[in-house]
């Protein structure tokens, strides 16, 4: 009669065939009866031992008595009947003491507990990293402790130490499969007893199997995870998969799960697994096969055959439908990835995003290369196009949405999961790209790494977008609409409800994002529609801009300077504007105003502007105001007594500023060198930079021949060899048209004596074009 007090256990196990087997060899035995009563105070003491797993493991998938019990179980749906028969009495206590002990480790000792915590110092200091902590450490670690548990047993069969043919049998389950027979202490043929054997890598490979597949909601019972309080992403992610797993079928040829998944998150989290197991199908399947060449080597005709399938059934494994049947989602799989060259590349001397307004400009840049290309298409094609850009910001109730729409060329699946999701590639950088384009060379795209739109998570959590691709005159593919969770979350697709090509991006925005008004009531001060002039400074397509009731089309200014220049020269006669009109067709269109002093119409480097004498401690003192050229700025001087000597302040008056662009979209960055923190001794900072002996004020953008190199935020520039081209071709084109405007004026002279004797960069330039042009307009007289 059984003890009641193993009841609980008991009861469970004559559930099982291979307990059944066993219980049936012992009527025959009176070894193999005490191995059974064995093997039940043992499981009986593991059965409560496992109950402990969760006081350490709280937010863990269960590791109980529940999960003993499915192993075994599992264990007799792989093995066939005909080898179950064949099986010796140990091998099959073997099989039932590695279902119920590999996973002892999980519940350590308290001195074993004690003694990490000593690991990590004061463990209460910050007690959910520390308890995290001791969890991972657990886990890592509980196939070892599983295999010294179960060492330390007293487990006898025919005079047969069984612990310790059981414990490296334990330990493997967290070991490589494909190095089962490898491992010193796994024998294929031991000998035991009076002509007993048992194969140890058999029972390892059946036990390994056995626990991967214990993959349902048995482990993960859903009124757990509510009062769990569960907050670790990866335990969440590992108790939402096995709680969407409603049906499972595992048996000799066959396995298959069947899951409603509530998000494409959980349902990738199953095939993910899913693709686990059938690798350590194939694994088993190597390692069987190479046991069975052993045996046979050996004369051994034994069979030990599971018959394993190759796959796992999947076709089960889909979205959960809502009240009206329809699925909650279409799933693809289509997350963010990454082009490993590229990003590298990409990474080397660049930094990523600083400013989150960025993300408005790489929206906003994104819809201009779909307009620019759908453009050049339709032109392709003989139909009408006007492009169109709105950006807009509304309040839907639950927070701020940043909405950037465009009527451009708009993306399908097939660029999606290429392009868009494949973080580092550009399309338009691609051979698909040319080999679809081959008759088109007149688009030259802004994007270049195929990287910006990850910037939008700078200022939103989650992004949607709404799509429907341009695929000829007149087709159009199915529209579809993406929902982005996070930087690393899976995409969400389903069917869009878009009629027109073209894409529209919605961003949640965070409650602290840049574009909230400063100042009430000052509708053209609106953060929104300030960065949108910002960005879109020379576009050739107007930008539709909505704030609340408001409404703007920012649209190109055309080529603006003097604000500045123009009142210095009305507040001091002595500054020379000269003002310079840039047009070169490879790529350089602007105005640039150079600033100079002139006294008694000369050039020079100082103005006098007033002085004071004084009498000090019996000396004659001059007090000047000055006004001095130098570097990229003009200064203010004057000096004053201290007290002890005479000394020189300054102030800087005017320096070099303007505005650039590149193929119309602003960039926030100055050409020339920053002189406010020069001389405040920063004098690491743009020391690439442009310096030339004036400032100026200009307003250029950049393209074609003439483009040069931006950060991967698209709002700094790159020192790099096309940079260094730029300047000196840069310091020419300048060069030669001021030695054409000064010429008209009668006026080149006066300055070919001011530089004759400096030495500069732009001076040494200045000199070689105005000696060419001289020449030049010489021989045309």
């Amino acid at each position: 009669m059984t003890d009641r007090w193993l009841s609980e256990v008991i009861d469970r196990l004559e559930r099982s065939k291979i307990y059944l087997e066993l219980k049936e060899r012992a009527t025959n035995s009176a070894a193999v009866a005490e191995l059974l009563s064995a093997v039940n105070r043992a499981c009986y003491d593991a059965f409560q031992r496992a109950k402990m797993a969760i006081r350490y493991l709280g937010e863990y998938t269960l590791h109980d008595g529940v999960h003993l019990f499915c192993v075994l179980d599992l264990m007799e749906r792989l093995i066939p009947p005909t080898t179950l028969k064949n099986l010796s009495p140990l091998e099959l206590a073997l099989l039932i003491l590695s279902a119920f002990f590999h996973d002892i480790g999980m519940c350590p000792a308290e001195d074993d507990v004690a003694a990490f915590k000593k690991t990590i110092g004061n463990y209460h200091q910050d007690e959910t990293s520390s308890q995290q902590r001791l969890a991972d450490w657990i886990r890592t670690s509980h196939a070892a402790r599983s295999e010294r548990i179960v060492r330390e047993m007293s487990l006898n069969y025919q005079n047969a130490n069984v612990s310790s043919f059981l414990a490296p049998i334990c330990a493997s389950h967290c070991q490589e499969a494909s190095r089962l027979l490898d491992v010193p202490n796994l024998q294929i043929n031991r000998l035991v007893g009076q002509g007993e054997y048992v194969n140890e890598v058999f029972v390892a490979v059946v036990l390994r199997l056995a626990d991967i597949l214990d993959f349902d909601v048995n482990r993960t019972p859903p009124v757990l995870f509510k009062n769990l309080s569960i907050r670790d992403p990866v335990s969440i992610r590992e108790w939402r998969k096995h709680m969407a797993v409603v049906g499972r079928d595992v048996g000799p040829g066959k396995i298959a799960f069947s899951a409603e998944c509530e998000s494409p998150g959980t349902h990738k989290a199953i095939l993910e697994y899913v693709g686990c197991i059938e690798r350590e199908l194939k694994a088993c399947n190597e390692v069987l096969i190479r046991m069975h060449g052993l045996l046979k080597a050996e004369g051994i005709s034994k069979s030990y055959q599971l018959n394993l399938p190759h796959q796992v059934d999947c076709s089960q494994i889909r979205p959960k439908v809502d009240r009206g049947g329809n699925p909650l989602y279409e799933y693809h799989d289509i997350r963010f990835t990454l082009d490993q060259e590229q990003i590298i590349k990409l990474l080397m001397g660049t930094s990523l995003y600083g400013n989150p307004v960025i993300a408005l400009r790489e929206l906003i840049q994104n819809a201009v290369d779909t307009c620019r290309y759908r453009k050049v298409k339709e032109q392709f094609w003989g139909r009408p196009y006007q492009p169109l850009i709105e950006v807009r910001l509304i309040n839907d109730g639950s927070g701020d949405v940043l909405e950037v729409s465009d009527n451009g060329m708009g993306m399908d699946e097939r660029i999606i999961k290429n392009y868009f999701a494949a973080v580092g590639k550009s399309y338009y950088r691609s051979k698909e790209f040319e080999s679809e384009n081959i008759d088109i060379r007149t688009f030259s795209p802004i994007s270049k790494f195929g990287i910006g739109f990850l910037s939008v998570f700078m200022v939103a959590d989650e992004a949607e977008i709404e799509t429907r691709r341009l695929t000829g005159p007149y087709q159009t593919s199915d529209p579809l609409n993406l929902r982005i969770e996070n930087l690393h979350g899976i995409f969400w697709v389903k069917k869009g409800k878009r009629d027109a090509p073209g894409t529209t991006v919605r961003l949640r925005l965070r409650e602290n994002h840049p574009f909230i008004p400063k100042q009430e009531g000052k509708p053209d001060q609106h953060p929104l529609l300030k960065e949108t002039k910002s960005i879109a400074r020379h576009l050739e397509i107007p930008v539709k801009v909505v704030f609340g009731e408001k409404e703007f089309t920012v649209e190109d200014p055309g080529f603006v300077v003097g604000g500045e220049t123009i009142g210095l020269a009305r507040a001091h006669k002595c500054i020379d504007v000269v003002p310079l009109e840039l047009d070169d067709p490879a790529g350089l269109k602007g105005k640039i105003n150079c600033v100079f002093l002139k006294e008694d119409g000369a050039f020079t480097d100082v103005v006098e502007l007033g002085y004071e004498g004084a009498v000090i401690n019996g000396e004659y003192m001059k007090f000047y105001t000055n006004l001095r050229l130098t570097t990229n700025a003009i200064e203010e001087v004057s000096n004053s007594w201290d007290g002890y000597d005479m000394a020189e302040g300054f102030s800087i008056k005017f320096a070099s500023q303007g505005r650039l662009s590149i193929k119309g979209i602003g960039v926030e960055d100055n050409l020339f060198l920053d002189v406010y923190g020069y001389f405040n001794r920063e004098r690491g900072r743009g020391t690439g930079k442009l310096r030339w002996p004036f400032p100026v004020e200009y307003d250029l953008d950049l393209s074609g021949a003439w483009e040069i190199n931006l950060t991967a935020s698209r709002d700094k520039i790159v020192y790099d060899a096309a940079w260094e081209a730029f300047k000196l071709k840069f310091t020419e084109a300048v060069a030669g048209a001021l030695v054409d405007h000064l010429a008209e004026r009668g006026k080149i002279n006066e300055l070919l004596r001011y530089v004759l004797n400096k030495n500069d960069e732009f001076t040494a330039v200045f000199k070689r074009v105005a000696q060419k042009i001289l020449v030049h307009r010489a021989e045309s007289l």
